[in-house]
């Protein structure tokens, strides 16, 4: 609910990129890293989503109305 644009882009860019960092130079390292690259992926994008949103101004009050809305 809290989340907008710049938070969104932040954890689709770190998402993806945690995806080849992972498994060209994290995974190669073998052990617990060996892992399958999605779930570090994930929670690395998460937490962009997370700090980002929270660093940057809220969504205007429509949006938010909007999307309140949308369940119902």
């Amino acid at each position: 609910r809290r989340s907008n644009r710049q938070g969104i882009m932040a954890g689709l860019v770190v998402g993806g990129v945690m995806i080849f960092v992972w498994k060209f130079l994290v995974a190669p390292m073998g052990g617990m890293f060996n892992i399958y690259e999605l779930l570090p992926a994930f929670l690395c994008a998460l937490c962009a989503i997370v700090v980002v949103s929270l660093a940057t101004p809220a969504p205007a009050k429509e949006i938010v109305e909007e999307f309140e809305g949308v369940g119902k």
